[in-house]
């Protein structure tokens, strides 16, 4: 492993993609042009989305050695040192702010800057006491598009509240799943485990309610102006429909906590479809 594909690992590249693209949407859905405070909420959200990744990895060496999913992980594997992360980490996230204070305004630093603060130093502790600390973590990721919007027009808009609660209602049944389909690591590691807090029954309760208030959320899009166009508004219906049948057919008829793989390909396939209508009806009059 060479040093950028250590760093790739360390600031999960694709995910602080995402991240940075969900900034960028609530920015677009105020602006609707692509401006100089447009790509510094990109770079500027991707970076500390980095940062705070480095940050819970020079937090979490020492368990992720410990699960198979994570000991692949630069950290694990000794490609670089807690220091070394800790600092390329710090760097990050300073020119993050950087941009976004320069860039895209302090409302947006300072939101910034809570998010980073709040997965390091409270989601990421709190994962050692409760399986539930994925509601408090995935308030981080529902920052994202506020940051955007902050950048573009101060208060922040109705309508990227609507996106922001998009983004937190899909992360906990995605964050659940997770739990589930990695337990015995999570186990080994010392974390705390779901099925060991609740019921399979329970579990099913949970995520059928979780999943169908994300897929809820996303039909008041049209009615803030988040999706236009006749063509969009009929798609996020029809994904709508299909993906909810679908999960809540096969959660039903879970015996177990033991979650098949299209049910997370199913997740992120949602997530996808949706931020791309969404996307697309940021900047389409």
């Amino acid at each position: 492993m060479n040093a950028l594909q250590a760093l790739s690992l360390l600031f999960r590249t694709p995910l602080s993609l995402v991240v940075a693209l969900s900034a960028l949407t609530g920015y677009l859905l105020i602006e609707r042009t692509c401006t100089w405070a447009a790509a510094a909420v990109f770079f500027g959200v991707g970076l500390l989305s980095a940062c705070a990744s480095g940050l819970n990895q020079c937090q979490e060496f020492k368990s992720d050695a410990l699960m198979d999913r994570t000991k692949k992980r630069p950290l694990p594997l000794g490609t670089l040192k807690v220091y070394q992360a800790a600092a390329a980490s710090i760097i990050t996230g300073g020119a993050g702010m950087f941009l976004l204070y320069f860039g895209a305004g302090p409302a947006s630093a300072f939101l910034g800057l809570c998010a980073v603060l709040w997965y390091n130093a409270v989601y990421t502790p709190l994962k050692c006491v409760t399986p539930f600390a994925v509601i408090v973590g995935a308030c981080t990721g529902a920052l994202a598009p506020l940051i955007g919007c902050a950048a573009a027009q101060f208060p922040i808009q109705g309508k990227s509240f609507c996106l922001a609660l998009f983004l937190f209602l899909w992360q906990v049944p995605h964050f659940l799943t997770a739990l589930l389909k990695y337990e015995a690591d999570y186990a080994q590691a010392g974390f705390p485990i779901l099925s060991k807090k609740v019921d399979t029954a329970t579990i099913r309760t949970i995520l059928i309610v979780w999943i169908l208030s994300t897929s809820s959320c996303t039909l008041l899009f049209p009615l803030f102006g988040i999706i236009r166009g006749f063509t969009c508004n009929v798609a996020l219906i029809i994904i709508n429909i299909v993906y909810g049948v679908w999960i809540v057919r096969n959660v039903a008829r879970l015996d177990t906590v033991d979650l098949p793989r299209p049910f997370s390909r199913s997740l992120y396939a949602f997530q996808a479809c949706t931020l791309a209508l969404v996307f697309i009806g940021a900047i389409i009059d």
